[in-house]
Parts: C-alpha cells; structure tokens; sequence
C-alpha cells in the first residue's frame, strides 16, 4: 500500500470502528456502505467484519478488522471462532 491507500484504509476502519461486532458480508449490499469510495471503487471492498477488542477491566483497547475483495459468508462458527481469538 502507498501513503494514499494505507490513509483511505485507516479512515475507513475508523468509520466503521464500533463498540460491538460488526460483520458486513457483502458491502455492495448494506446501505451504510455501499456508497463509500473503498467499495464503489478499487480496491472495492466487499467484505468486512470489525470486532472490538476491550482489556479485562472493560476499557477498549481497540479492534480486530477483517475484509475481502469478495463477499462471504460469516455464520455462527466464523462468529465463535473469532470470540475464541479475542
């Protein structure tokens, strides 16, 4: 990634950062996204799922981020599987 590319990225996870998990399965889809310049346009995300990470006192210490250039599905396995990670 370039300055410009890494900057889009960051604003977008930034958008997107939320208290609770968030799983988007296909960006063209969801109201909320499919108008941003990262899914209208190159690298036309179309995949995303952010998952926010707190310390054991509650405080958040920030979020786990996943996309795709292609939609997914992310069922109840994929959602056990990531609360194991976090």
């Amino acid at each position: 990634l370039d300055v410009v590319e890494l900057s889009l990225f960051i604003r977008f996870f930034n958008e997107f950062n939320t208290e609770e998990v968030l799983v988007v399965e296909d960006t063209k889809k969801n109201e909320q996204f499919k108008n941003h310049e990262l899914v209208a346009n190159d690298p036309k995300i179309r995949f995303f799922v952010s998952c926010p990470l707190f310390e054991k006192h509650g405080k958040k210490m920030g979020s786990l981020m996943m996309m795709d250039f292609k939609p997914r599905t992310f069922g109840l396995t994929e959602l056990a599987n990531l609360n194991d990670i976090v």
